[in-house]
This record gives structure tokens, sequence and C-alpha cells, in this order.
């Protein structure tokens, strides 16, 4: 731990990538049907898949339940760095904005979030 408590840098990194990472594995199989969705071009009789339901019976009808995590691999590559640095940055912000007693109103909150975002 670092300074009273708190995580250090790594630790923050750490969790945040994993956080990210977890996410983005649950996640996955809506990602996949809505971007099978997307693509679909013509007519909506003439599609392949009539709903996100039907795209779905359907990928694990001819992938199996592999194929609803299709891309994941790649996609960690991008998000487990990408919220490892927002989470850490947002923890340090948090300390900047906060008032005398360490607390954060709702809109510090925010301050501090948008700004780790960016």
């Amino acid at each position: 731990h670092g300074s009273k408590g708190n995580l250090t840098v790594a630790q923050q990194l750490l969790c945040g990538g994993i956080s990210g990472g977890v996410a983005r594995t649950i996640t996955s199989p809506l990602d996949v049907v809505k971007i099978i969705m997307q693509c679909q071009r013509g007519p909506v009789e003439t599609r392949k898949y009539a709903s996100v339901g039907h795209a779905f019976t359907s990928i694990m009808a001819t992938s199996g339940i592999k194929g609803l995590w299709r891309g994941n691999g790649v996609a960690l590559v991008r998000m487990i760095p990408y919220t490892a640095i927002k989470f850490a940055a947002f923890e340090r912000y948090k300390p900047v904005f906060a008032d005398e007693e360490g607390k954060l109103s709702n809109v510090r909150r925010l301050v501090a979030g948008a700004l780790a975002g960016i």
C-alpha cells in the first residue's frame, strides 16, 4: 500500500486493467451481436438476422459459444490499458479536488472523472 493505506499507482493500474478486461469479456457477446446487426445492409426482409435473438442463436448454431467472444482478444489489448490509465488517473485527481476533510462533492467527483477520461 501507498501512504495512508491508499493503493500505489501500480496497484491502481492493475485494478483498472483487470476491471476493464472483465467488463469487456462479460459484454463481448452483446458487442459481437451489435456489430453484426449494424453491418447488415438492404431491406429488413432480406437481412440474414431478423432480430438480436436470431443473431445470438445463429452464432451459437454456426460457431458455438466461442463465436460470441470472437474478437475479444484484440478488444482486450485496447481495453485493458485504457481502463487502467483512466482508473489510475481518476484516483490521482480525487485528492486534488477533495475538500479539507478529504471528501468529494458530486460535482468535484464529476470533474475528476471527466479529467481522467480525457
